[in-house]
């Protein structure tokens, strides 16, 4: 065999490296055992059990149990156990255990067991355990143990159980046990704010549960449940 390595490095060789061959006699390499200092231009069709510090142009059918730092194109099928620090462009169907700092520009079907940090461009069925920073493109379906700081376009299905910094373009169906600092441009179905809470905005709607402050902005619709405070602008 021409080769310039010595028979101790091809002993090492043949320790890092073993070699098969298919049904038409053409050699491939079957595992690797060492480091990979180059590029990878093959598949690979079982386990990287260290680093990838290139990129993944294919698809990884198993877990990614350290960090990706770059940007992953495709769906992620399994769970994401660590932080997403960019952008989701498309659905979470889990949970997300930890905090979501940027945006995720689909569907939230589970639960974040964190804060998300950006916005959220579709729907939240789950739960938001922290707060939503962001503003919230379509409805809110779960409940939101902190305060969601941007609008929401949709209904509010679910419960706040801090404060609606944002507009809020559909219905409030669920209790707000703070404030909403803008309008409600549709109904307040349930209950803002047990007590203590106001609607410092504009209802375009009617006001079907309890208030349990004051309306400072105008009442378009009727009010059928309780408001414990005043009304300090117009009933229309």
């Amino acid at each position: 065999m021409k080769t310039n390595l010595t028979q101790k490095q091809l002993d090492q060789l043949a320790e890092l490296i073993t070699f098969s061959e298919n049904e038409d006699g053409v050699l491939f390499i079957k595992d690797i055992l060492g480091t990979v200092k180059g590029d990878v231009k093959g598949y690979v069709e079982g386990d990287v059990v260290g680093s990838v510090r290139g990129d993944v142009k294919g698809t990884v059918a198993g877990s990614v149990y350290g960090n990706v730092l770059g940007t992953v194109k495709g769906n992620v099928e399994g769970h994401v156990e660590g932080h997403v620090k960019g952008d989701v462009g498309g659905d979470v169907k889990g949970r997300v255990k930890g905090d979501v700092k940027g945006n995720v520009e689909g569907i939230v079907l589970g639960s974040v067991l964190g804060s998300v940090g950006g916005n959220v461009e579709g729907n939240v069925y789950g739960n938001v355990l922290g707060d939503i920073e962001g503003y919230v493109g379509g409805d809110a379906m779960g409940n939101v143990e902190g305060d969601v700081y941007g609008d929401v376009m949709g209904t509010v299905e679910g419960n706040v159980y801090g404060n609606v910094d944002g507009d809020v373009k559909g219905d409030v169906k669920g209790t707000v046990e703070g404030d909403v600092h803008n309008n409600v441009l549709g109904d307040i179905v349930g209950d803002v704010g047990g007590s203590v809470g106001n609607v410092k905005g504009n209802v375009e709607g009617d006001v079907k549960g309890s208030v349990g402050g004051s309306v400072c902005g105008d009442v378009c619709g009727d009010v059928e449940g309780d408001i414990y405070g005043d009304i300090k602008g117009e009933t229309k």
